[in-house]
């Protein structure tokens, strides 16, 4: 029952820190040339030319030495792209891309802004060093998850610099709330992304409560013995794969 209460706790927690940093994204925002209506690439499409859409990838598709060949390439381009990324975060991000090691760069909190800050520098290059316009040939930004972030930068509805520290408050609260919930429970602990609609969640809960509470005759062990991260899963599977 611990485990429950406290990813409950730990969501309530995540959500009223990310809500503050949304607001503070938004009332400190620095404004880019050109209106918001003019960098927003909903519809952009002329004629009958086939739709065509971004789409971004989310955590874990990061690794050591993935922006290399774009340095290496197009360092006129890529260079200074990078050498703002570090600015802005405050540390060499790009080196821990460069050179890891592996087990640094998958930590969310380098992981996450890392894959975005990498997806915005590809499509820059296309754009400055292959004449590739966004504004003319896309006509809808999408992401798995983090790669929001990027489409949002992408479509012109956030800064690319308010997005770098969205990203990083992000990673961080989700690295806090695995940090506490093995501080107090022990072992170890991950995310799990619900994509569903928020009257399914309170039968997800009771699920776990029921998991928790099960002990059978004759078992070998007690639900409360499974990992944490596991419980969750197990219930869902029960809600929904049933």
């Amino acid at each position: 029952m611990r485990s429950v209460a406290f990813l409950e706790e730990c969501a309530s927690h995540a959500t009223s820190k990310l809500r503050g940093v949304c607001f503070s994204a938004t009332t400190y925002r620095k404004r880019g040339s050109g209106s918001r209506e003019e960098r927003r690439y909903a519809s952009s499409s002329k004629g009958s030319r086939p739709k065509t859409a971004l789409f971004f990838p989310g955590q874990g598709v990061q690794r050591v030495g993935m922006l290399t060949p774009w340095l290496e390439a197009f360092p006129a381009t890529a260079g200074p792209i990078v050498e703002e990324i570090d600015d802005l975060l405050g540390y060499k991000l790009s080196e821990i891309i460069a050179n890891g090691p592996n087990s640094t760069l998958t930590a969310t909190g380098n992981a996450q802004p890392a894959i975005m800050a990498s997806s915005i520098l590809i499509l820059r290059v296309l754009e400055r060093e292959f004449g590739f316009k966004t504004h003319e040939r896309v006509d809808f930004t999408l992401g798995h998850s983090l790669g929001e972030f990027a489409a949002l930068v992408v479509g012109g509805y956030v800064e690319f610099e308010d997005s770098l520290y969205l990203v990083r408050k992000r990673a961080e609260v989700m690295a806090e709330c695995s940090r506490r919930a093995s501080d107090e429970y022990g072992g170890e602990y991950g995310m799990v992304a619900l994509v569903t609609e928020p009257d399914h969640l309170s039968p997800l809960i009771e699920a776990i409560h029921q998991f928790l509470g099960h002990d059978s005759a004759g078992s070998k062990s007690e639900s409360a013995e499974v990992p944490p991260i596991q419980q969750v899963l197990i219930a869902n599977i029960n809600i929904w794969g049933a």
